[in-house]
């Protein structure tokens, strides 16, 4: 017999879920006495039903009278206790016998009254119940009531509904059934055998008799103002304006002073070892090694088609002597060049017996400086290269032909190796950076060092596409800069006055330029430039002390007449606060503006 304990409050569902849970066959629900789970008809009906349906022998272990009542009203097996429950196999289950009225007897009938006529609708298992039956609520007397003669709160006295029939039955309460069962002991009547009801549908339940609740009247009480709440709320009132008053108003003042400008440059070396030199600085050499390659693409035209030739004269009309030209000789027509294949001497020209002068004349074969069909020219005059026009040459030429390619152009390696230098240099910008650790590199500071530099194709190879690589050692000097504009103020700031100090500007910070390295590479020379104002010496702090808590004008006077200022501009944050600055001198932000004069030219 495999027990499962249940809980005070356990629930219907959860009870079905560990029945269904458990594989053995005979189970024993061991029940808390008090628990409303077994002391509810349909609750023990649903149980019954759900371990008929699994084919499990279930049994109720409850000491409880009213529970084990209505545990055998459903056909469940009641015990006291564990040890007291016999294992015993349950038969098959035989055909359910059909639903029989059952005469009521007198004492029955007797029962079904309370003592002050009170209905009591008692089970009756010939009448059926279903599987979904409501369990009715219970009604709690109300405490302030007058003491009358009640049912008890498990005793929940019906009456029936508008039209509904008087007939009609509930369920019995747990005194009713004691009552019952102490009647039938007086008389020594011993009930018929109660056969396990066939839970059909569910019985129609009648409503539940509504009951008037009395209130008892608000008892009426004198009003008292709250002073205590009040002081209260008027300290806490003063409090905050007091801390409203301390910590909120923000003030800014502007103190315009007398200043002369000064600008520097300084120039400063970068070294890897520091010497005695003032304008030399710290330095970190950082060095990397980059690899790259890049495609070209060729854009260069060349023409391989034929060369025009052909056969001219050359004419001399005057001279006082045979002219000489060597091969090679450049000869032009419409633009075009062409060479003169051998040399040729060009006999001076004569006159005939007429008077007429006749040129001196040579035949010569030429060829065109460039392939090309437009170098074909029919009887067409040449000027000779370096010669007067009195040396001319006439002809024609034939078998040029056009036929361009695309090559490799210099122009093309160029535009590669630049981008494949910048895109290395850029990389090593990157690591460098990341190695430098919060020093600083300046823009164009970083130095190259071919390693080498291949193209896999020659100027003017007949290609579409060539492979560009490069191999770089990179490097570079960090420094601090904060130490560079250090040495650059102290420049700007000699010989002040002790009640004087120099001030850079704020919207022109100084500037750090790159100039050249070394050759070996061990000094950066750079250039530090910046400019500022020589003005007096003014300590924020104490000027915020001296003003603090004063109305604007005090303030505007102690500031003019201790550090001579030309200009006092105070705001006051919120606009609607009172004409004072505030209470905490840290409240107070200082800035200073300056007249700037020009310093005399120097003679």
């Amino acid at each position: 017999m495999k027990p499962i304990y249940l809980e005070p409050d356990e629930e219907i569902t959860s009870v079905i879920d560990k029945i269904k849970a458990v594989s053995d066959r005979q189970l024993a629900l061991v029940v808390a006495k008090n628990s409303p789970l077994a002391q509810s008809l349909v609750n023990l009906k649903l149980i019954a039903k759900e371990a008929d349906s699994q084919d499990k022998d279930l049994c109720l272990i409850t000491t409880n009278k009213v529970s084990a009542k209505l545990a055998g009203q459903v056909g469940l097996k009641t015990y006291a206790s564990l040890g007291s429950v016999g294992s015993v196999a349950r038969p098959a289950p035989s055909p359910k016998p059909e639903k029989t009225e059952l005469p009521m007897t007198e004492e029955e009938k007797a029962s079904e009254k309370l003592a002050d006529g009170t209905v009591v609708n008692q089970y009756r298992p010939d009448v059926p119940v279903g599987d979904e039956e409501p369990e009715l609520p219970i009604v709690e007397p109300v405490k302030d009531e007058p003491a009358v003669e009640e049912p008890a709160a498990e005793e929940i006295a019906t009456e029936p509904a508008e039209g509904e029939s008087d007939s009609s039955e509930a369920l019995p309460t747990a005194e009713t059934l004691d009552e019952s069962e102490k009647e039938k002991k007086e008389e020594k009547v011993t009930p018929e055998p109660i056969k396990p009801p066939k839970i059909d549908e569910p019985a129609e339940l009648p409503a539940v008799v509504s009951r008037t609740i009395s209130v008892a009247p608000t008892e009426h009480r004198e009003f008292h103002f709250p002073w205590k709440s009040a002081l209260i709320a008027l300290g806490i009132l003063i409090i905050g304006a007091v801390a409203m008053a301390i910590f909120y108003p923000r003030a800014t003042v502007t103190i315009t002073l007398p200043a002369t400008h000064k600008e520097a440059t300084l120039p400063l070396n970068i070294k890897t070892t520091v010497d005695s030199d003032p304008a030399t600085l710290a330095g970190s050499l950082l060095t990397t090694e980059k690899t790259a390659n890049s495609a070209i693409t060729a854009t260069g035209k060349k023409d391989i088609g034929s060369k025009a030739t052909g056969n001219i004269t050359i004419y001399d009309k005057v001279g006082g002597s045979n002219v000489t030209l060597t091969a090679g000789t450049v000869l032009t027509t419409g633009g075009k060049n062409y060479i003169l294949d051998k040399t040729v001497v060009v006999p001076i020209a004569t006159v005939s017996g007429t008077g007429t002068i006749v040129p001196g004349q040579v035949a010569a074969s030429i060829t065109a400086s460039t392939a090309g069909d437009t170098y074909n020219v029919s009887s067409a005059t040449f000027s000779v290269g370096g010669q007067s026009s009195s040396i001319y040459g006439t002809g024609s030429t034939s078998g040029g032909s056009t036929k361009t390619v695309t090559v490799l152009a210099q122009s093309d390696i160029d535009t590669a190796l630049t981008a494949l230098r910048a895109q290395v240099t850029t990389d090593a910008q990157t690591e460098l950076t990341s190695k430098a650790q919060g020093q600083t590199i300046l823009g164009g500071s970083i130095y190259q060092i071919s390693k080498k530099e291949t193209v896999d194709h020659a100027v003017g190879d007949q290609v579409d596409t060539a492979t560009a690589t490069v191999d770089y050692q990179l490097g570079v000097l960090a420094f601090d800069k904060s130490q560079a504009i250090s040495k650059l103020t102290d420049t700007l700031g000699q010989s002040l006055a002790t009640n004087q100090e120099f001030q850079l500007k704020e919207d022109a910070p100084p500037t750090l330029t790159f100039k050249s390295y070394s050759t070996d590479n061990q000094t950066m020379a750079i250039e530090a430039a910046g400019s500022g104002y020589i003005i007096a010496k003014v300590d924020k702090t104490a000027v915020a002390k001296l003003i603090h808590n004063t109305s604007k004008p005090a303030a505007t006077q102690k500031i003019t007449d201790t550090y001579q200022a030309e200009k006092v501009d105070i705001s006051v944050n919120p606009s609607w606060w009172f004409n004072r600055l505030p209470i905490l001198s840290g409240a107070i932000k200082i800035d200073f503006g300056y007249d700037a004069q020009q310093p005399p030219a120097a003679q």
